[in-house]
This record gives structure tokens, sequence and C-alpha cells, in this order.
């Protein structure tokens, strides 16, 4: 749905269109359409600030550049949009479908490295509790030289 706007005073123009995103999808599909469309997309922003925040050296380079480009781009496209509608453009979608993807996936990572480093500390442990098991106890009152190790 593309909004008519007002035809008057022509003056050798084809068509009159809004340059400002906010208010070109504000007048062709009013409070909610703005409201859903700004949530769109500052929800994959702030959950790419938030992991920004926690610690991207966790992730490997190619999430943290995708990190970064959504960080910088999602703005980006808000701030030139405000001088030139991008409502009907595809290259705001496909940042969008990247910024969700690469949300997906450093959860994926971040969630699979925790389960490395959480395996990793029950063998440590495991091996630690061997080895302490291994050793024969020593007497009460007994010297470590009289004590035979296995």
């Amino acid at each position: 749905y593309v909004p008519k706007y007002y035809e008057g005073f022509k003056e050798k123009r084809e068509n009159k269109a809004l340059h400002n995103l906010f208010f070109e999808v504000g007048t062709g599909m009013g409070v909610p359409g703005v409201t859903v469309y700004l949530l769109y997309f500052f929800i994959p922003w702030w959950m790419h600030f938030r992991l920004w925040n926690k610690g991207i050296q966790d992730l490997s380079e190619t999430l943290q550049v995708a990190n970064l480009t959504c960080l910088i781009g999602i703005p980006g496209y808000w701030f030139a949009s405000m001088f030139s509608s991008g409502a009907m453009l595809e290259s705001p979608y496909i940042m969008m479908g990247v910024a969700c993807v690469s949300l997906a996936v450093s959860y994926r990572y971040r969630d699979q490295r925790e389960q490395e480093r959480d395996r990793e500390i029950e063998e440590g442990a495991l091996i630690e509790e061997m080895e302490l098991n291994s050793w024969e106890e020593m007497p009460v009152g007994g010297k470590a030289r009289e004590v035979a190790v296995s």
C-alpha cells in the first residue's frame, strides 16, 4: 500500500512524496504502524547492543563484524531516511534479516562455548578427584617418607 498525497500545485511534477521515513510510514499506516515499524528495527538493534556490552570477544570475528554492522547500519539507515524516505527499498529489510540471523548464530555460538567450558570444568574436576583418590592416605602421625607412593 502506497499512500496517495495531495495532487494540487503540480507545476510540472508527476507525484509528490514525503522525504522522511517516519512521516511516510506514519501517514500511510498511522500510529500503530509506526510503532510496529520502529520496534522492527529497535529490538534487533537493542539485542546487538546488549550482546556488544556483555562481551563480544567470545564470538568469532565474523559474528563480531555482523554485530558491529548492525549497530552502525540501523541508526545510519534511520538517519539517512530522515532526509530521503527508504521504506520501499529492500536494503533495510535485508539488513534486518542479517541482524536477526546473526543474533541467532551469536547466541547459539555463545551457548556452545559455555557448554564446552562447563564440560572442561567437569572433566578437570573429575581428573583432580581421580588424582586425589589415587594417592594413599597418610597414616595419622606418619611422616611423608614412610608412605609408599603407588
